[in-house]
């Protein structure tokens, strides 16, 4: 498989993610999702689940970034 053709899978995989976490929250009053944060922080970009939950969930969502731990628990980044 190329690269590109990874990505594409990637990508509807993780639209299916978006889609599940959207049936999830049905009647929810807020939708709360977790966002990477990656090692360019001057590029802000939203992950394809947290795209899609945003753009078409029927209730607000809040968006929190997390960060990978090290070994001893400090934050990285």
């Amino acid at each position: 498989m190329t690269l590109v053709a990874e990505e594409k899978a990637l990508f509807w995989r993780c639209m299916s993610c978006g889609r599940r976490c959207l049936r999830a929250a049905s009647g929810a009053e807020l939708l709360v999702v977790g966002h990477r944060l990656t090692d360019r922080p001057e590029v802000p970009r939203t992950g394809p689940v947290a795209h899609t939950v945003i753009r078409q969930a029927a209730c607000p969502v809040t968006v929190v970034p997390h960060y990978r731990t090290t070994g001893g628990g400090g934050r990285q980044g």
